[in-house]
């Protein structure tokens, strides 16, 4: 995994079908977040939204702090992936375009999911601590890695 954070998840999904549920969790508690504001983030409503039962959001999450971070764990492992693949898809153009192209996207992501990511960190600020430092060296490690042949 990309980003791990520090708050486990009582269960991780393996099978397709978890993974499944677990995605629609996620994307139920963002149209919460976007169209109802934090407030409105209770985990029975997300269920209702998702269409499970609330048991069901009680297998993957102790609390909304752990959807929180599991959320927020999400968009960065998905930026990620689009910026390594951005490098790994290197169609002969030269290292200053490639990261002006990356550039380009992680302002559109940030405007694109200001709000959402603004409301996450503002709620997470005085709750579990999410290993920023570990977020932030993994993904250094990753983009060296994907930029390392541009340089050597």
């Amino acid at each position: 995994m990309l980003f791990r954070p520090q708050v486990d998840l009582k269960r991780r999904p393996l099978q397709e079908r978890a993974h499944f549920t677990f995605q629609v969790l996620l994307e139920a508690a963002e149209r919460i977040i976007v169209s109802e504001g934090m407030s409105a983030l209770k985990m029975a409503h997300v269920a209702e939204v998702a269409g499970v039962g609330a048991g069901t959001m009680y297998q993957y999450f102790d609390d909304r702090s752990s959807l929180l971070v599991a959320l927020l764990e999400r968009h960065s492992r998905l930026t990620l992936e689009a910026l390594l693949a951005m490098a790994k898809a290197d169609s002969g153009q030269n290292l200053e375009e490639l990261l002006r192209q990356m550039s380009k996207y992680l302002v559109e992501t940030i405007f694109r999911h200001r709000a959402l990511k603004e409301l996450v960190y503002h709620e997470l600020k005085n709750g579990p601590a999410i290993a920023m430092d570990d977020m932030s060296l993994e993904f250094t490690n990753c983009m060296t890695a994907a930029l390392t042949p541009y340089v050597a």
